[in-house]
């Protein structure tokens, strides 16, 4: 159920970077038991209208979402380098007050007409307002309890 377009958009990013953080926590432990080879994860988020539900038969119920917007997001995921999460422009739009980004390249994915100015997540925080630095801190959370 949607919370709204900014909510669900800031909602979206902060899923990429816990599993990003939970990424982390786990090549540590995979560490300690001596598996060495590093696990590597690229994001990509896009805003934008889709159709979720159940697909498929009424034997085989799949929970998908559909659409142009899924299309672009699967396309900047394998855009983007590894461990960074890649966002759409108008990801960006809606939440460049509340994340830093950088500008990273426009990129014509496979599947669209036109270019797309895609965003860098610069770093797992959102920015401080005035009397809201309590509220706005690093978006991190990560089951620990498993790492």
């Amino acid at each position: 159920e949607s919370k709204g377009e900014r909510k669900d958009t800031l909602g979206c990013i902060q899923m990429a970077i816990n599993m990003q953080l939970c990424i982390g926590k786990l090549q540590s432990y995979l560490k300690k038991i001596d598996i060495r080879n590093a696990m590597r994860i690229r994001m990509g988020v896009s805003t934008g209208y889709r159709t979720v539900g159940d697909f498929s038969s009424p034997k085989r119920l799949e929970y998908t979402a559909l659409g142009s917007v899924m299309n672009l997001a699967a396309r900047l995921q394998v855009s983007a380098p590894a461990d960074k999460i890649l966002i759409s422009a108008a990801t960006h739009a809606l939440e460049e007050d509340n994340i830093e980004c950088a500008k990273h390249q426009m990129i014509t994915p496979k599947g669209f007409v036109r270019p797309v100015d895609t965003f860098l997540l610069k770093n797992h925080t959102r920015k401080a307002r005035g009397t809201d630095r309590a509220k706005y801190q690093k978006l991190e959370f990560c089951l620990n309890r498993y790492f």
